[in-house]
């Protein structure tokens, strides 16, 4: 664009106008200096055309030959920094008593068998012995029921420990090593292996000189030895009588259906 070179300045009003002088093919660098009026400059090319530039302290409309928007200058800040010291309100904890827990470990293959109990739900126990520890052979503990009728029954017996836990609990664990005052539990699994239910079958063992009965738990009616003869045994009491064997009769036993006989004893 060629321009003509032309230099005014009149004041009109408020506004200071000013014309500035234009240079062939040369960029028209405009400086608007901080002013407290606004200030238009203009620029006249060599085609007629004026481009007018008004600057005001709030901004700056260009105009040639058709409207502009005016660009707004805001010297207002867009953020506010603020600095806050944020008390932390600290509650003071009331100090909380330590319980206690008690964990019973039992050695590996535990098992948690039913406590004997009296009519009135006493649990039937007894007292460890005072005389001095003697270790006593598994081996002369064993026991090993006899049957009216061979062939049609067998036995599983396991020698198991009672041993208590620090609230007093029960429990018993398979026996390995025995010690004379000891409480032992004999836990016997008859099954009927033939092929039809057993009506009348007897079942007979001898207890070891080493043990004295204290207790038993039978589903199946049971007699107990005392010298030459038997006589029903109370499985709900405490055992008193020095009993040397036991005799069960095995009725209604079904095929394939254990039942299980609990023997506590304890060790002399």
């Amino acid at each position: 664009m060629g321009y003509v070179s032309s230099k005014k300045l009149s004041l009109v009003g408020a506004f200071a106008v000013v014309v500035l002088p234009l240079s062939v093919h040369a960029a028209t660098k405009v400086t608007v200096a901080p002013i407290a009026s606004s200030a238009t400059i203009v620029e006249q090319s060599s085609d007629g055309k004026v481009a007018t530039i008004t600057a005001t302290p709030t901004g700056i409309t260009m105009q040639d030959g058709k409207p502009f928007y005016v660009t707004q200058v805001s010297t207002t800040p867009r953020y506010v920094t603020k600095t806050q010291t944020v008390g932390v309100a600290v509650t003071p904890v009331a100090p909380v008593a330590a319980t206690t827990t008690t964990v019973i470990t039992a050695p590996t293959n535990t098992v948690i068998t039913p406590i004997a109990t009296t009519a009135d739900n006493t649990v039937i126990s007894v007292a460890q012995s005072t005389a001095p520890v003697t270790n006593v052979a598994l081996k002369t503990l064993e026991i090993t029921p006899i049957f009216s009728t061979q062939g049609m029954v067998t036995a599983n017996t396991k020698i198991m420990k009672v041993l208590k836990d620090s609230s007093g609990r029960e429990f018993a664990v398979p026996a390995h090593q025995i010690n004379s005052g000891d409480v032992i539990e004999y836990h016997t699994s008859y099954v009927n292996t033939s092929t039809k239910p057993l009506a009348d079958l007897n079942a007979q063992l001898a207890l070891p000189n080493t043990v004295k009965l204290i207790s038993l738990q039978s589903s199946l009616p049971t007699y107990a030895r005392l010298g030459d003869g038997y006589q029903v045994i109370n499985q709900s009491a405490l055992v008193t009588d020095n009993y040397s064997g036991l005799k069960w009769n095995l009725v209604n036993l079904a095929v394939n259906e254990p039942q299980t006989v609990v023997i506590r004893a304890q060790v002399q």
